[in-house]
């Protein structure tokens, strides 16, 4: 399962995309105590543990990552910026937010490994809403891949258990 947010071109600041970042990861946070601390991700589990990632503003901006051309190495700011954090169990973060190119797609997703069987319909809207709140964006949904392989969606947000588009309300879905 995943809960993922998408829009398309917004130009932020650093700091206005730590902002959202840092908003929405406290209200995972107070949704479950799965979502209390994240570490950043590395090549190995240990190395993760040992650069844990704390919630404040100024940590989150300065860790935002920005990408930079194969060649020569300056920055790209059309392309925004990037965080990939986990929480050291089953769920990882990951937001690609401040993009303003019209070929990439601002997206943060928060993915599960192996979905929280005590997750109840509740929760997982929470989950949602806590995202819709935070980045605002045209779309968002709750859903698995293999359920969107099963429909045939061509994006994410065409068909899950939970979906939301910009101006409306959420929509409980089919979901098997």
């Amino acid at each position: 399962m995943f809960v993922g947010a998408y829009w398309s071109q917004r130009q932020e600041s650093r700091e206005e995309s730590a902002k959202r970042i840092v908003l929405c990861l406290s209200l995972l946070k107070s949704q479950s105590e799965l979502f209390a601390e994240w570490f950043m991700k590395a090549r190995t589990k240990a190395a993760a543990f040992e650069n844990p990632l704390s919630i404040d503003l100024d940590t989150v901006a300065s860790t935002l990552r920005v990408d930079r051309r194969d060649v020569g190495g300056e920055a790209m700011p059309e392309l925004g910026f990037s965080l990939s954090v986990w929480n050291g169990k089953n769920a990882s973060f990951t937001a690609t937010v401040g993009v303003y190119s019209p070929y990439v797609r601002n997206a943060v997703l928060l993915s599960f490994d192996e979905s929280p069987t005590t997750f109840s319909a509740d929760d997982w809207k929470a989950l949602l809403e806590a995202m819709i709140r935070a980045f605002e964006p045209d779309h968002a949904v709750v859903t698995s891949h293999e359920h969107l392989d099963r429909v045939g969606a061509e994006a994410p947000w065409e068909s899950g258990w939970f979906t939301y588009q910009r101006g409306g309300e959420i929509q409980e879905g089919p979901f098997e």
